[in-house]
């Protein structure tokens, strides 16, 4: 008798052991859960400002709406992100790099304790790509935007006549051999001037002028070797008056090709 009384209470010190235990562990959930809900959802915390550097005016407001569409988001549901030690800043950066193609270097900072900072740069066209739509190039070789109408003689026109073509958003030509190309066109203004360019597959540009006449050239070879040829055999032309050409062919190192009108 004496055992099952000393059993029971054993049993009763056990249970009353694990239901202190699990109304501590639930006293704990509860003031933790109460120390993130004042945490998250303190208006000392809210985000208040949102400061916008660099981005052309037309877009801050649109700018401003995404950044207020990620803070009106929670996380699981409950942990709002427009509090400032929640709020995504990274996210929100590639958030805004992939809507906003025209920007460039964006950067979204948070600035403690209520403010957020986004800085971008406009990029600037130096070329348009048509595929027949056609779209503004910035001097990396980037497609970041639509290009309205405009007059011949502003920017070079590109046409891709590759095999696989690159759309809005994608580099047209690696940044490098975009950079050369157009620092090719350039120094040609003195004796040809170029007004598009068309891009073909193994690397192979053919550079029209407004006059139809073109040069074709190959960008796996060494531009500068490609220039001098072109200055020589310009100069030739000139001086046996037979500068009246359709195309002069490049490609083939110091051995050139052309066909006269």
């Amino acid at each position: 008798m004496s055992r099952n009384i000393l059993s029971s209470a054993r049993r009763q010190k056990t249970k009353r052991f694990f239901l202190g235990v699990l109304l501590s562990f639930l006293a704990s959930v509860l003031i933790l859960g109460g120390l993130v809900f004042w945490f998250f959802y303190s208006e000392e915390f809210k985000i208040k400002e949102i400061i916008m550097e660099g981005a052309p005016d037309f877009q801050k407001e649109k700018l401003l709406a995404e950044i207020e569409d990620i803070m009106a988001s929670k996380v699981f549901y409950v942990i709002p992100q427009n509090c400032f030690f929640s709020f995504p800043a990274e996210k929100a950066r590639w958030r805004l790099t992939d809507n906003f193609l025209n920007l460039k270097n964006i950067e979204v900072e948070k600035i403690f304790p209520f403010a957020i900072s986004v800085r971008a740069e406009e990029r600037k066209p130096v070329a348009v790509l048509c595929l027949p739509n056609c779209f503004f190039v910035d001097e990396t070789g980037f497609i970041f935007g639509d290009a309205p109408f405009f007059s011949p003689g502003i920017f070079v026109k590109f046409f891709d006549k590759r095999a696989i073509k690159p759309e809005k958003g994608n580099f047209l030509l690696e940044t490098n051999d975009f950079k050369r190309m157009l620092d090719f066109a350039n120094r040609l203004k003195d004796f040809f001037s170029v007004s598009s360019i068309i891009l073909e597959n193994e690397k192979v540009y053919k550079l029209y002028a407004e006059t139809g006449q073109y040069l074709i050239v190959d960008g796996g070879e060494d531009w500068a070797l490609t220039y001098n040829n072109l200055v020589a055999f310009f100069n030739e032309m000139v001086k046996n008056d037979k500068d009246k050409f359709e195309y002069i062919d490049f490609r083939f190192g110091n051995k050139i090709f052309f066909k006269q009108q």
